[in-house]
């Protein structure tokens, strides 16, 4: 653990600007340290520091100015009085695979165990949208729940819908979960999710970059999934349409060279149209919790994928689905004649759909079968 003036140091420098690592970089070669920088004198440093004014003329300001030193105090005794713990880029606890990105977070303020993040062998970020549906809930749950007793910790954003639904199926199988907050580490947003915060506070990690009592306005959210992402090395998104802030997750992932794995979804559903756009680019196809374990390199055993209920299909759907059910393995012309209001080409249709979704799965001879 660093001492309390590394930490209003290492504060300090994040509050001179986004390149806040760059800037202590600098700094440590003038004055032998960020926190010697930060400890001198204004005078000093606007005169040791002046290299710096022909790269940003708002970073040379900001440096001469004494109140953000004051702040940065303030900020790290808040920290302190709330109980929140923080680590600093360069300390052994900070997360590894974060520590990869060239954007890291200079600090972190968080509560919990953040020693267990190294400790564990794998780390997967779910997300997804807030409106959730039964296929995008139970898709969740099921590709938590595959990992129960495998060494993967469940990272997402606490945020209402498929993250706090991520959070708790993680919970109640017993894998530590950390949640990464768009808003200070002592702020519940939204409030409805208290029961699963406190939960993560004593059994996860719940993490920010952003100080004790920062309130979650929205231009904190892309920020805060880029460590979502940094965290995770397999992300997998289970529903969002194409405006959610799972794809900023989902590209920020794929910048930083990790895996990305996405649920499919009805071509006529809106809210699952994101995911659908992800595997177009590229992303892994998920059709059952056993793509999990093989992304990690588990033995995967059979899917859990099937236990979805039909309550997420559509009429014509559960229609063309129980016939399989009852019928067992079958082929198109059979599951054709074995109903009388749809035609062939609606059949074709609503096979495929429940193709990829994992509903069925076809044989090498065209036989239709339920997963």
């Amino acid at each position: 653990m660093r001492s309390h003036e590394d930490y209003c140091a290492a504060y300090w420098l994040q509050l001179l600007g986004k390149n806040c690592l760059n800037t202590g970089g600098v700094l440590s070669r003038i004055f032998g340290s960020y926190r010697d920088a930060f400890e001198a004198p204004v005078k000093m440093l606007v005169r040791e520091a002046a290299c710096l004014k022909e790269k940003s003329a708002e970073l040379y300001e900001r440096i001469s100015d004494e109140s953000l030193k004051d702040k940065a105090k303030e900020v790290i005794e808040r920290a302190k009085q709330l109980g929140q713990n923080i680590v600093l880029f360069d300390e052994a606890d900070y997360p590894a695979l974060l520590g990869e990105y060239s954007h890291k977070p200079m600090l972190l303020f968080y509560y919990g165990d953040i020693k267990r993040v190294n400790q564990i062998a794998h780390s997967m970020g779910v997300v997804g949208s807030r409106n959730v549906t039964p296929y995008g809930k139970d898709a969740t749950v099921k590709a938590v729940e595959v990992l129960s007793g495998r060494d993967v910790m469940i990272v997402s954003g606490m945020a209402r819908g498929i993250d706090a639904i991520a959070h708790r199926t993680a919970l109640d199988n017993g894998i530590f979960t950390a949640a990464v907050l768009g808003c200070g580490c002592n702020v519940v947003y939204p409030a409805e999710n208290i029961s699963v915060f406190k939960r993560i506070k004593e059994q996860g990690l719940i993490l920010s970059e952003l100080p004790p009592d920062t309130k979650p306005f929205k231009s904190h959210f892309p920020a805060r999934n880029r460590i979502i992402a940094g965290l995770s090395e397999l992300v997998l998104v289970t529903e969002a349409g194409t405006s959610s802030g799972a794809l900023i997750t989902a590209d920020f992932a794929l910048d930083g060279g990790r895996d990305v794995m996405s649920v499919p979804h009805r071509i006529d559903v809106p809210g699952g149209a994101g995911c659908n756009l992800l595997i177009k680019n590229g992303a892994y196809v998920y059709t059952a919790p056993g793509d999990i374990l093989q992304a990690f390199g588990f033995d995967a055993g059979e899917g859990a994928f099937r236990q979805i209920s039909d309550d997420a299909l559509c009429e014509e759907e559960r229609i063309i689905f129980r016939i399989i059910q009852n019928l067992g393995e079958s082929n198109e012309d059979e599951i054709i004649a074995g109903q009388d209001c749809l035609d062939a080409r609606a059949v074709r249709k609503y096979l495929t759909t429940l193709e990829l979704c994992g509903f069925i799965k076809r044989n090498s001879c065209g036989g239709y079968s339920c997963c």
